[in-house]
């Protein structure tokens, strides 16, 4: 988990995270607490599935993104 890279993403996007999580909320049924968010963006838990795939299509993440920021072996 790269925490640093979703970061980046966000802001890119031009939403702040309480947007991100709002728009994980409506878009997707995906309901998480703005600290939670915080502990799984800062690697402290994990992301999963469901939650992977409403950031994907929230801020429009490639498979390249995704692979990169949750995937990758390299970055503890």
């Amino acid at each position: 988990m790269d925490g640093n890279i979703l970061k980046s993403k966000i802001i890119l996007t031009g939403k702040s995270i309480n947007e991100v999580i709002k728009e994980m909320n409506v878009k997707c049924g995906i309901t998480i607490g703005r600290t939670t968010f915080y502990r799984k963006m800062h690697g402290v838990s994990e992301f999963n599935r469901r939650e992977i795939l409403a950031l994907t299509d929230v801020l429009n993440l490639t498979d390249a993104d995704v692979m990169h920021i949750f995937f990758d072996r390299n970055v503890s």
